[in-house]
């Protein structure tokens, strides 16, 4: 993950993480996003089959 978090393309990040923290302070969860400069994409209905 810290290799994806590292990388650019074009001198701009692909995957950007955000760090949350619980009521109490402590680390709770790390969410993950997609850059939209990486041109990936999960679940589209256009996507080639590779026939």
């Amino acid at each position: 993950m810290n290799d994806l978090l590292a990388f650019r393309w074009e001198g701009k990040p692909v995957i950007r993480s955000i760090k949350d923290r619980d009521e109490h302070g402590r680390w709770d969860n790390t969410r993950y996003t997609i850059m939209s400069v990486s041109c990936l994409a999960i679940f589209k209905s256009d996507q080639v089959n590779g026939d």
